[in-house]
């Protein structure tokens, strides 16, 4: 019992101190601004705004987030909100606190694949499950603990998760992992650790429950059977034809959940619902395909060499057209060929190196797929890439001949140069401005960047440079709706409004069901005196986004420069229904019911 009770004591220090550091790595970024889809799905999505901890507020807002599917953070969104209305500091803190719980996980995980390399070794190269359990000895116990010690740390530390911890919408990712390596670890203990029937299934039990927790989290969570699937066949069964004839059933029974699943994700028709991803790319499915060999590629080195220049929220990843335009694209094929066969090679002997090959395969089969996202994003690595680091630090530790002292310390130096890296990488994300700054400055040739810091400039009052800045987005992407509105809005304000004029009507006939382009149309056409065309497009406005209190009011006002006093009176009210607290509306509707009603006559 001591000796149980000092090991747990080492597992509980080592998490502490691996909580700790990471919170201190992270801790100067809690007062950063919201950035990016932070806003769209959190200080916009009114579903986040709950006023009470009641089962109703709580299911409405599970539901009613910017991705109604990912349950779990948009309700983590809403109680944060609860809490704190839009302190930024808190949600990053939760997910600073979600980033630490994981890599407390990933240290788990490590564990348990060392003492499932000591029971193969042990077995001459057979299965974990064939050779009874054994304590293992004290110097194997205090390897395993540095090693997966190591591990969590630098993967903790690994300036590629601050896309995932520091971005807050990415709590999606970092929640989803949460729970899946969760049900790895239940798993893997109910594999390893219950001696009894009913403690073994009652562990898998509760690995099935995490796992559906994280697929209301992030889709990418789907992929966990065929993760449990690749572990049985690595480590815990001899492989026959009569292992295959006696197990069919149930991998029959695995591929038709998945089906089940993934017909819920993407529909009946799933092909037709990968076809429509693609209407607002400007890539087909077949250049994505070809083009995610050299993202992988790209991720590979981003793993090993994770320098603060080579780091980019919006990498600008040009389309393959064929394996050989461009050149790399064979190139990276050849190289990610090579590395499967690695996997194929190293099983008999070397089965850790390979399940680790493919466990970085299989995590980015989801993402970097037919599916159609976008090309790259870092994000995409946070599982990923816990198989990666556990293969470099293995390998260091099983194959490289030199005194353990001298490992610990090249592990204690690369920690503080990754350390260093997401320190200098983390202050890009302090605002908008910082961080799309830095975008343009590693996507020179990409729109999307120039169009946000436009946008974000404009907030600031900086209109020559964001129109300067906007122009170049249009010029980069002509077919650029967005753009085209945001540089129509820095140009309206500057009273340019003929050109502003211009451009809205350009971004509508790129993106006709495109409500905020028909509204700013609308207030540029109306101080042109054009108030019947700016009715039509607050209408066409109303028609895509029925729930703007904004539009509502700007319509009345319209109608009052009709004198069609009965019309503005309704649309007022109508804006104040949506917003009862909407104070230009109240004081708008006052004047209006002062002008309609009648003058008292004079006797």
């Amino acid at each position: 019992m001591a000796t149980i009770s000092k090991r747990w004591r080492i597992h509980g220090a080592i998490a502490a101190i691996l909580a700790v550091g990471t919170l201190l790595l992270y801790f100067n970024t809690l007062d950063y601004a919201f950035v990016f889809d932070d806003i769209s799905s959190i200080t916009e999505n009114e579903a986040v705004r709950i006023a009470s901890l009641s089962p109703n507020a709580i299911a409405a807002a599970a539901a009613g987030g910017f991705l109604k599917r990912r349950v779990v953070p948009n309700l983590s969104f809403a109680i944060n909100y609860y809490f704190a209305g839009y302190d930024a500091k808190w949600y990053r803190l939760t997910n600073v606190v979600i980033h630490i719980a994981n890599g407390i996980l990933v240290y788990c995980l490590a564990l348990m694949h060392l003492q499932i390399l000591r029971r193969c070794t042990r077995n001459a190269g057979g299965t974990a499950a064939t050779i009874p359990r054994k304590k293992p000895t004290r110097p194997e116990e205090k390897a395993a603990i540095v090693v997966a010690a190591i591990v969590a740390a630098l993967w903790l530390t690994h300036p590629l998760q601050t896309n995932s911890t520091i971005y807050i919408v990415q709590r999606m990712t970092s929640l989803a992992v949460f729970f899946y390596l969760a049900a790895l670890c239940l798993y893997l203990a109910g594999r390893l650790h219950a001696a009894r029937r009913t403690h073994r299934w009652s562990l898998f039990s509760a690995a099935v429950i995490a796992w559906g927790i994280a697929m209301v989290c992030k889709e990418i969570s789907i992929t966990l059977p065929l993760a449990v699937l690749t572990y049985e066949i690595f480590f815990f069964q001899s492989l026959s034809r009569e292992w295959f004839a006696r197990n069919l059933k149930y991998i029959v029974i695995l591929l038709v959940v998945l089906a089940v699943v993934a017909l819920t994700i993407l529909g009946t028709d799933p092909l037709q619902s990968i076809r429509e991803g693609y209407a607002r790319r400007d890539f087909t499915m077949g250049q994505r395909v070809l083009t995610q060999f050299r993202v992988i590629v790209l991720y590979v080195s981003l793993l090993l060499l994770p320098l603060p220049s080579r780091l980019n929220l919006d990498h600008h990843v040009i389309p393959s057209v064929s394996l050989i335009e461009p050149m790399t694209t064979l190139l990276s094929l050849i190289a990610l060929i090579f590395l499967a066969g690695a996997a194929v090679v190293l099983f008999r002997r070397h089965r850790m190196l390979a399940f680790c090959i493919i466990w970085f395969f299989l995590h980015l089969a989801i993402e970097s797929s037919i599916i159609g996202l976008e090309m790259a994003f870092e994000h995409r690595l946070y599982l990923p890439s816990v198989g990666f680091i556990f293969a470099v630090v293995y390998l260091v530790h099983r194959y490289f001949r030199f005194d353990a002292r001298l490992k610990c310390a090249s592990a204690a130096v690369i920690g503080l140069l990754l350390c260093v890296s997401t320190i200098a990488r983390s202050t890009v994300w302090k605002n908008s401005i910082t961080l799309w700054t830095d975008c343009v400055g590693k996507s020179p040739g990409k729109a999307r960047p120039y169009n946000n810091l436009g946008q974000y400039l404009a907030e600031q009052k900086d209109l020559t440079t964001a129109e300067k800045i906007l122009r170049k987005a249009v010029k980069l992407k002509p077919d650029f709706a967005d753009a085209h509105n945001n540089l129509a809005a820095v140009l309206r304000q500057q009273n340019n409004l003929d050109e502003a004029i211009k451009h809205y009507r350009k971004a509508i006939r790129i993106q006709p069901a495109f409500p905020e382009a028909h509204y700013n149309l609308g207030i540029a056409l109306r101080k042109n005196n054009q108030i019947d065309a700016a009715i039509y497009h607050y209408r066409e406005s109303l028609r895509y986004n029925s729930r703007s209190a904004s539009t509502y009011h700007n319509l009345g006002v319209a109608y009052a420069k009709k004198q069609d006093y009965d019309q503005a009176i309704s649309y007022f009210k109508e804006a104040l229904r949506i917003r009862p607290d909407f104070a230009k509306a109240q004081a708008s509707l006052e004047t209006m019911m002062r002008r309609k009603a009648p003058t008292p006559r004079k006797d």
